[in-house]
Protein backbone atom coordinates (compact mmCIF):
# COMPACT_ATOMS: atom_id res chain seq x y z
CA UNK A 1 0.00 0.00 0.00
CA UNK A 2 3.10 2.24 0.67
CA UNK A 3 4.33 1.86 -2.15
CA UNK A 4 1.33 2.30 -4.53
CA UNK A 5 0.68 5.60 -2.46
CA UNK A 6 4.50 6.87 -3.51
CA UNK A 7 3.71 5.99 -6.68
CA UNK A 8 0.17 7.90 -6.95
CA UNK A 9 1.23 10.78 -5.14
CA UNK A 10 5.02 11.31 -8.10
CA UNK A 11 2.56 10.60 -10.61
CA UNK A 12 0.57 13.91 -9.05
CA UNK A 13 4.39 15.54 -8.79
CA UNK A 14 4.75 14.77 -12.40
CA UNK A 15 2.10 16.17 -14.03
CA UNK A 16 2.34 19.62 -11.51
CA UNK A 17 5.49 20.20 -13.03
CA UNK A 18 4.61 19.20 -16.59
CA UNK A 19 1.67 22.13 -16.41
CA UNK A 20 4.38 24.57 -14.50
CA UNK A 21 2.37 24.13 -11.39
CA UNK A 22 4.55 22.39 -8.86
CA UNK A 23 6.77 25.59 -7.40
CA UNK A 24 3.28 27.58 -6.74
CA UNK A 25 1.41 24.13 -5.21
CA UNK A 26 1.09 22.87 -1.83
CA UNK A 27 1.45 19.51 -1.59
CA UNK A 28 0.02 17.79 2.16
CA UNK A 29 -0.75 14.28 2.89
CA UNK A 30 -2.07 13.05 6.03
CA UNK A 31 -2.86 9.79 7.24
CA UNK A 32 -4.92 7.47 9.84
CA UNK A 33 -3.26 7.36 13.46
CA UNK A 34 -2.01 4.04 14.90
CA UNK A 35 -1.97 0.41 13.80
CA UNK A 36 -5.36 -1.67 15.29
CA UNK A 37 -6.00 -4.94 16.10
CA UNK A 38 -9.60 -4.90 14.63
CA UNK A 39 -10.38 -8.53 11.80
CA UNK A 40 -7.47 -10.31 13.64
CA UNK A 41 -4.86 -7.62 12.55
CA UNK A 42 -1.39 -7.95 14.29
CA UNK A 43 -0.02 -4.79 14.76
CA UNK A 44 3.12 -6.26 15.71
CA UNK A 45 3.95 -8.01 12.78
CA UNK A 46 4.74 -4.69 10.78
CA UNK A 47 6.05 -3.17 14.05
CA UNK A 48 3.45 -0.60 12.62
CA UNK A 49 3.76 1.67 15.82
CA UNK A 50 7.57 1.82 15.27
CA UNK A 51 9.43 2.83 18.34
CA UNK A 52 5.71 4.41 20.21
CA UNK A 53 3.88 2.63 22.39
CA UNK A 54 -0.39 2.15 21.54
CA UNK A 55 -2.25 1.53 19.26
CA UNK A 56 -5.16 2.51 17.81
CA UNK A 57 -7.90 5.04 20.18
CA UNK A 58 -4.45 4.22 22.82
CA UNK A 59 -3.50 7.66 24.67
CA UNK A 60 -0.38 7.01 23.71
CA UNK A 61 2.21 8.21 21.17
CA UNK A 62 1.78 4.48 18.77
CA UNK A 63 -2.28 5.69 19.25
CA UNK A 64 -2.21 9.47 18.65
CA UNK A 65 0.37 10.11 16.47
CA UNK A 66 -0.39 11.14 12.94
CA UNK A 67 2.49 11.02 9.83
CA UNK A 68 1.77 14.66 7.87
CA UNK A 69 3.65 15.48 4.99
CA UNK A 70 3.74 18.63 2.92
CA UNK A 71 5.84 19.73 0.30
CA UNK A 72 5.75 23.49 -0.25
CA UNK A 73 9.08 24.69 -2.83
CA UNK A 74 10.84 27.42 -0.79
CA UNK A 75 8.47 27.71 2.10
CA UNK A 76 8.89 24.17 3.92
CA UNK A 77 12.08 22.99 4.22
CA UNK A 78 13.04 19.78 3.06
CA UNK A 79 13.95 16.89 5.07
CA UNK A 80 15.37 14.05 3.48
CA UNK A 81 15.87 11.45 6.55
CA UNK A 82 13.10 10.71 8.85
CA UNK A 83 13.55 12.43 12.46
CA UNK A 84 11.32 11.10 15.01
Amino acid sequence: MISRLDWEVGEIVKKLEAQGLAENTIIMFSSDNGPHKEGGRNPEYFKSSGPFRGIKRDLYEGGIRMPFIVKWPGVVKEVTKLQI
